[in-house]
């Protein structure tokens, strides 16, 4: 099914279509329907996303499923302007692999998104390729912890790298959203975890001012608004009636986008979140502009991040919101597995968590300031 909203999101037209790729007028008019089969009854092919190609053409990603085998692989068609096949491919493994989301680079190449591992009792990795305009592989990763992540989508940003959002089960609890920033070649450049009780990752929008807007749900329909280094500016929660919420996974043009709601809509301006109420079913319930920041200290040296086994490592959580009272600090061990917990009372602004870490690696420590903000260190 497909609705055309005005900007006010009241349905000027909706209508139900049958066949694997369409292509509509401004009317909902079909211009184009294309159905594809594999000949056999062996094999489906179920898309999950599509991109207009720079040549009028268009790429569709998904799985190809062998029935006979069980076995699921990723799955690239590409088709010229009027719909017929110039190629199509499958990237597969010994496990099953799923493609998510797929967006054309600027140099006619495709950066693919999805998850790599499904299956065989491993845990599966976000999976991100980047291929050549015939669909040939240029290079390849995963990124993961130690629990289930799943790459959702990717844009390509405008300094010639990547932004990534994954659904990550790798910091304890249910879903958290994982927001990686890229290099032209697949190097993580930053990545933060935002936990907190955020829940399922939608999509993200990149704004004008170099940041980010990232959207999902955990009953409510949630917003973080993020700098250009991912650190949050502040936060908005949409309570909606039921989580069938979607945001629009392209980049900003300029002065605002909508973001959908069932029946209603927000407008979300690109410098302060601002959202506007248009349905009795939304309503802003967390906006904040306080400052909070973590620090990591090694002894009384600020500078050095490096301790020895068994020291005890100290940091101090600041914030400026006066309705904070208190800090809940993790300890997550090399694996990525959160260790200790702690809930400190905050006074005069600050809160101090301490703990001894026990194997050698790289630790991360997340304090989390209970309204949204989420803040982490890494030594």
């Amino acid at each position: 099914m497909v609705l055309k909203l005005d900007s006010e999101g009241n349905i000027e037209w909706e209508k139900t279509y049958d066949g694997a790729v369409l292509r509509l007028n401004s009317s909902g008019g079909v211009e184009l329907v294309k159905s594809f089969n594999s000949g056999s009854s062996d094999f489906k092919a179920v898309p999950s996303s599509i991109q207009e190609t720079s040549d009028g053409g268009f790429i569709v990603a998904g799985i190809m499923i062998q029935y006979s085998t069980n076995s699921i692989d990723a799955w690239l068609l590409k088709l010229d302007p009027a719909g017929n096949i110039e190629w199509q491919k499958s990237y597969a493994s010994y496990l099953s692999d799923v493609f998510e989301s797929i967006q054309q680079t600027t140099d006619g190449g495709y950066l693919v998104t999805g998850s790599t591992g499904i299956g065989g009792g491993s845990n599966p990795d976000a999976w991100l390729l980047k291929l050549d305009s015939d669909g040939n592989v240029e290079w390849q990763k995963s990124y993961g912890g130690a629990d289930t992540d799943l790459a959702h989508s990717i844009q390509q940003t405008p300094d010639g790298g990547y932004i990534m959002l994954v659904e990550t089960y790798s910091f304890g609890g249910g879903a958290d959203p994982w927001l990686f920033k890229l290099n032209s070649d697949g190097i993580i450049e930053w990545e933060k975890v935002y936990l907190g009780g955020f829940g399922f990752p939608i999509g993200f929008l990149q704004t004008s001012d170099g940041g980010y807007i990232v959207a999902g749900s955990n009953g409510d329909f949630w917003l973080l608004k993020l700098d250009s280094e991912g650190k949050i500016n502040n936060c908005s929660s949409v309570e909606i009636q039921d989580t069938n919420a979607s945001v629009k996974d392209t980049a900003v043009p300029s002065g605002n986008s909508t973001i959908s709601v069932n029946e209603g809509s927000a407008v979300i301006e690109d410098a302060n979140l601002a959202a506007n109420e248009t349905s009795s079913k939304v309503g802003v319930r967390c906006e904040s502009t306080s400052v909070f920041s973590l620090e990591l200290f090694e002894g009384t040296n600020p500078s050095d991040l490096i301790l020895d086994l068994g020291q005890e490592a100290r940091v101090v959580a600041n914030t400026t919101d006066p309705l904070v009272s208190q800090v809940n600090f993790t300890w997550n061990n090399p694996s990525g597995e959160p260790v200790h917990t702690e809930l400190v009372p905050l006074l005069t602004g600050q809160a101090e968590g301490t703990f001894k870490p026990d194997a050698v690696g790289r630790w991360t420590v997340v304090a989390d300031f209970g309204n949204g903000a989420v803040k982490q260190q890494t030594f």
